[in-house]
């Protein structure tokens, strides 16, 4: 005796498969905010109530108070810096661009010096970096260190 077949169509949950969607996505999310690239050495900058995010794809030179230099969080010297700047733009084939985070306490004759090297080395893009004046970014408080991507439009 043969018995009737009953088909049952297969069924695809749609409420599991949106639960891991959103759970990959919320994962990318903060996998992409934890990978900010931090290059510069931790500074007291100077505030600016004109200072503006920018982008630029460079190199980090950070300047302590007494003037102790760092490219890219590791220490150099006057002559090791103009050296591996110029080296940097004989690999790239055009002159390195430079975001200068310089000490709110650094005297102004050192950061000439700096600049002058910088010259020297052939840069031409310089954006010195500057924190935000007090309420214009909520979440900074003032004497708070920070150094954000923030650039006072020199170049």
């Amino acid at each position: 005796m043969k018995l009737p077949r009953q088909h049952h169509r297969a069924r695809v949950e749609m409420m599991p498969l949106l639960d891991i969607v959103f759970l990959v996505l919320v994962f990318f999310v903060y996998a992409m905010l934890t990978m900010s690239v931090d290059k510069a050495a931790r500074l007291n900058l100077p505030e600016s109530s004109r200072a503006q995010p920018i982008k630029l794809e460079a190199l980090s030179l950070s300047i302590t108070a007494n003037g102790s230099m760092y490219l890219n969080k590791f220490p150099v010297t006057e002559s090791e810096l103009v050296e591996a700047l110029q080296a940097d733009a004989v690999n790239s084939g055009h002159p390195p661009s430079v975001k200068v985070y310089a000490d709110g306490k650094l005297d102004y004759q050192t950061l000439y010096r700096v600049l002058d090297l910088l010259n020297e080395a052939g840069v031409t893009e310089i954006a010195l970096q500057a924190a935000p004046s007090s309420g214009l970014r909520l979440g900074i408080s003032p004497g708070v260190e920070t150094h954000e991507d923030f650039g006072a439009g020199a170049r």
